[in-house]
């Protein structure tokens, strides 16, 4: 008995070796340290390599395809040996029979059987179909999930350089407040003026110190939100490589040479995954309608079997062979087949409608970026000969306010004028960049966009009146942010 088990294992081990390992993706632990400065390259491959979203994507890839490779099985025979050993005993008591009857069996045998499909009314071709589809969309899936993460980190990255930038145009303002106060409080003191309009100037740099905090405080914000984003657990500062020196602005950006706005369309309606997603949700919608109108009407198989056994302890061996045809119609199940056909051709109804809303949805996003980008480098563009204007004139409030020919109020007016177009500048330099990523993104590009010109003047932002002309730029130095 010993024997036949063990002649018989051989072959169970190689029918459990043949089916594929399971495998799983699980995303690794998130980096402790960031590079020094952190580019943006450098935080879209750290966002790809440890954000969880790229792996719970991927995981719906492989169950997809796991998926696939059961429907193509059923193009295939089966082989399935199968031993079984049985040790069982049974008594029988009786007044008629001459003594008790006490039956004993023990044995086992093992049985290979091989199944075959060779028709069944196309159901394997849809069923594959389907599958095949599914796969598709679970890949494109996993694209669209890549390049939402590019799109997330690389507009992480300019909002936190925007914040940045918008802390020195907050600084600025503090100096020119501080420098304001010094003059009036030296003017009250050689009697040049009232000793009511130290209040005024107390009052400005108080504001301007306030708006210093939630300019600091907008940073940090914007640093875990880009941390999280990256998929990192770090309380180490993020450290950016800023676009201009400390004492300036960033630069106009070199402005996007491409095409017109039918040439994005084009592109999108070509590459967006999501429109792909979608394709083949009405692809696979149209597969179930063909196999749900199969199930509710006449439908034929033709299967054959062969099943060998090669030990019996209880009785003969030998092989068994069958060819079955089957036909079947339901011809009566209350509805339930007509009403399978009809959640299915809705279901593909529902899927070309949103078929054509995610076209809409991707000209809209096409459509907004396109403008929003053009309209954000014009106001970088006037934003520029603002600051420069703007800043003229508040050296000359200043200059006249110590010759006593301009008030307190004509210096306040000029400071935040000043500083308004600073900060309009910089949100119109950054809503540029974000604008650029966003149309890359619309029209289904997955690389990330370069983050603008790392050298180069930039706009300098003036701490007090009067900035010495032809000062040399400081280095630029990465700020930290915790």
């Amino acid at each position: 008995m010993k024997s036949r088990i063990l002649r018989a294992l051989p072959a169970l081990i190689v029918c459990c070796a043949a089916s594929p390992a399971a495998h799983a993706q699980v995303a690794p632990p998130p980096p402790q340290t960031l590079p020094n400065p952190l580019t943006l390259p450098d935080a879209v491959a750290i966002a790809l390599a440890h954000q969880p979203q790229r792996f719970i994507a991927a995981d719906q890839t492989t169950s997809a395809r796991g998926s696939k490779d059961q429907a193509r099985a059923l193009y295939f025979p089966t082989l399935v040996p199968t031993y079984s050993y049985q040790n069982r005993s049974s008594a029988v008591f009786g007044a008629s029979l001459p003594g008790n009857e006490v039956t004993i069996v023990r044995g086992g045998g093992l049985n290979i059987g091989v199944n075959q499909t060779f028709f069944d009314s196309g159901q394997r071709e849809l069923t594959n179909a389907r599958a095949r589809h599914s796969l598709d969309a679970a890949v494109f899936g996993e694209e669209s999930t890549r390049q939402g993460i590019i799109l997330n980190v690389t507009q992480d990255y300019f909002s936190l350089l925007q914040n940045m930038d918008q802390v020195k145009v907050a600084q600025a303002q503090v100096d020119r407040f501080q420098t304001t106060y010094n003059q009036t409080k030296a003017m009250i003191e050689n009697q040049v003026s009232a000793p009511n309009d130290i209040y005024q100037a107390e009052a400005d740099l108080a504001s301007a110190e306030v708006s210093l905090t939630q300019a600091q405080s907008n940073v940090r914000n914007s640093a875990a939100l880009m941390k999280a984003d990256m998929g990192v657990a770090t309380s180490e500062p993020v450290v950016l490589a800023p676009l201009a020196a400390v004492s300036e602005l960033p630069p106009l950006p070199a402005q996007t040479e491409g095409g017109s706005l039918d040439d994005y369309l084009s592109t999108a309606l070509t590459h967006r995954p999501d429109l792909r997603i979608a394709n083949d949700t009405v692809e696979s919608a149209n597969a179930s309608v063909k196999q749900a109108e199969i199930q509710a009407g006449l439908s034929l198989s033709a299967t054959g079997s062969v099943g060998y056994q090669a030990t019996n302890d209880l009785g003969n061996r030998g092989v068994n062979t069958a060819v079955v045809v089957t036909g079947s119609y339901p011809l009566f199940d209350a509805g339930s087949a007509r009403g399978a056909v009809r959640e299915s051709q809705a279901n593909r109804d529902s899927a070309l409608n949103q078929l054509a809303q995610t076209k809409l949805t991707v000209r809209r996003e096409v459509e907004q970026a396109y403008n929003t980008r053009a309209a954000a480098y014009e106001a970088a563009r006037l934003g520029q000969a603002a600051v420069t204007a703007a800043e003229a004139n508040y050296n000359s409030a200043v200059a006249g306010r110590q010759e006593q020919v301009r008030t307190a109020v004509d210096v306040t007016t000029a400071q935040a004028t000043l500083t308004q177009a600073e900060s309009q500048y910089v949100a119109a330099i950054y809503t540029y960049y974000t604008a650029d990523a966003a149309l890359r993104h619309a029209v289904g590009l997955s690389t990330p966009p370069t983050t603008g010109p790392q050298t180069g003047a930039g706009v300098p932002v003036t701490g007090g009146p009067n900035p010495a002309a032809g000062t040399t730029p400081a280095t630029p130095a990465p700020a930290p942010v915790p």
